[in-house]
């Protein structure tokens, strides 16, 4: 509601006005709260003009939205988590100023590995591992053993050459397979009856072909009466160059309005959300209420659905969502990249030619009306 102090808080994103504001220049301490600069729903601009260099006024105007007088207390967004949360690891990365990791780091000390893999690719990186020694005491002094055979004392070499003469080495090679059987167990569960021996068990995994598992994605009409909106957002580099597309269509499949532009440098979430904003707003100010509205961002889905937490980054944008769907019948709905290509194409023709505005088929580019009659005969291009 604007109760954030208007000289000693952050609330611009570009730190306190007070320390902002050149050095030599007037802070009037009288107006204390982000409120009091606030008129009806806008931001007064003659009074920031007053207090603020032009320049800083101007920002503020056109960057950040004006406070909503809705009876709750302005709070504290820690930036360095998306969920707004102060955590200590995040402060002590921050402060620490961590160099990036090597990609031989980045490749051995990976998420999810074990460390006594990791530990030993390590080492082996660091040419610290005694090869002789360490094959000898650990790989085949746990297979040897089991055949009775003593490696204290012999090399590598002798070693490997004592597999030769001694009598119980099948008892060697059933510890093997054993071991290469639960190996294929484990990565492939789904196969049965899996041999012991290792001819058979190579001659099967020949002819192994694993499963398959498909999704038929097609673009579907919207019903009688509804409007059925696509919205896409594209970043390249994430964060990096960004855009938003959105397609109105009819019942028929026929384009009612499609729109492309590029937007300020941000992230994919930011860039899917304006996406959503511009298009309800759009349906909004033409008297579309009956909006059909799929999006292939299930994070934007499940955060307007009230399902996930709303990043700090996009909450502007997905309060001013709320507030249009209010105004308006919306079905929300998550498709797959296939049944969003078009709204994708229009997105990326944005950074890549510029700015499309549409509003009929006629307008459309080459590839843009080949998606359309592809989805309206309801097959893949």
């Amino acid at each position: 509601m604007g109760s954030s102090l208007l000289w000693f808080e952050n609330w611009i994103g570009l730190g306190t006005l007070y320390f902002v504001t050149p050095p030599d220049f007037f802070c009037d301490k009288i107006i204390q709260n982000v409120y009091e600069v606030v008129q009806g729903n806008r931001w007064n601009a003659r009074l920031l003009n007053l207090l603020l260099p032009a320049d800083l006024a101007e920002y503020i105007q056109h960057n950040i939205k004006p406070p909503v007088h809705d009876g709750m207390l302005d709070v504290p967004v820690w930036k360095l988590e998306l969920r707004g949360e102060f955590s200590a690891k995040s402060a002590w990365d921050y402060v620490r100023r961590r160099r990036d990791p090597s990609t031989a780091y980045r490749n051995i000390w990976t998420k999810g590995m074990s460390f006594k893999v990791s530990f030993f690719m390590w080492k082996v990186w660091k040419n610290k591992l005694p090869l002789d020694d360490f094959f000898k005491r650990k790989v085949w002094h746990y297979f040897l053993a089991a055949a009775g055979i003593a490696v204290e004392g012999l090399t590598f070499y002798q070693a490997i050459m004592k597999c030769w003469t001694v009598q119980a080495i099948p008892r060697v090679i059933y510890q093997i397979s054993t071991m290469l059987q639960l190996l294929v167990k484990y990565r492939k569960p789904s196969m049965q009856n899996i041999p012991h021996k290792w001819p058979d068990l190579v001659s099967m995994m020949k002819q192994y072909t694993p499963k398959l598992k498909y999704t038929k994605v097609l673009w579907e009409l919207p019903e009688q009466g509804w409007i059925k909106d696509n919205t896409d957002g594209a970043s390249r580099g994430n964060p990096g160059r960004s855009s938003f597309g959105y397609v109105l269509r009819n019942e028929e499949g026929n384009i009612v309005y499609a729109c492309g532009k590029e937007i300020q440098e941000g992230t994919n979430t930011e860039a899917e959300v304006k996406a959503i904003l511009e298009a309800l707003k759009y349906c909004v100010d033409n008297d579309y209420i009956l909006i059909d509205m799929h999006t292939n961002s299930m994070i934007i889905k499940n955060v307007l659905q009230g399902v996930w937490y709303i990043p700090w980054t996009i909450a502007t944008e997905v309060r001013a969502i709320l507030e249009l769907m209010e105004r308006c019948n919306l079905k929300l709905s998550h498709t797959l990249r296939e049944g969003n290509q078009l709204a994708d194409h229009i997105a990326n023709y944005a950074l890549d030619a510029g700015p499309m505005e549409c509003h009929s088929f006629c307008d459309l580019d080459v590839k843009g009306k080949k998606i359309v009659n592809s989805d309206k005969l309801q097959r893949h291009i």
